[in-house]
């Protein structure tokens, strides 16, 4: 045998993709797909503000480093985020953005009465260097001691 492995046969076998969400219809195809979903690296930034936070604060990586620029490391996808505070029933907003902290957010939430929770909708596409900011917004119970994880899925 010489030369490298081409998948001629696989390519030659009906795949049944109506039973997954795979849109391959030959084995080749479906291997090729399973690959790339290995390949997919999902990587997280926690942001963390210790004390009551007050309305129009940037979280970054710890309140010790207020001004610490959020960076994101490789091209990747904004996937969503949890937040947790510890204080029951606090009500506030947060505006994420790209490269600036006074440009238009690209994604914005508001919540009333809340202690934890998570969001999915932000997708959104980082290029390697890129800065995200995380502002905080008063809207009434302040929140204390902060956690916000970004997560994030690599493109390669």
């Amino acid at each position: 045998m010489s030369g490298p492995f081409t998948f001629p046969v696989a390519r030659a076998i009906p795949y049944d993709n109506s039973d997954s969400s795979s849109n391959a219809e030959n084995v080749k195809d479906a291997l090729d797909e399973i690959s790339n979903i290995a390949d997919v690296a999902i990587f997280t930034i926690p942001l963390v503000y210790n004390g009551t936070i007050s309305s129009d604060r940037f979280i970054s990586y710890s309140n010790l480093t207020p001004n610490s620029p959020i960076v994101v490391p490789i091209n990747s996808e904004f996937l969503g985020f949890t937040f947790s505070n510890s204080r029951n029933g606090a009500d506030f907003g947060l505006e994420f953005r790209i490269n600036t902290t006074t440009g238009t957010a690209f994604y914005s939430v508001s919540k009333t009465n809340t202690r934890f929770f998570s969001d999915n909708n932000p997708s959104q596409l980082f290029t390697a260097g890129d800065i995200i900011t995380a502002k905080y917004l008063d809207q009434g119970g302040n929140s204390n001691d902060v956690v916000i994880v970004l997560t994030f899925r690599a493109i390669v």
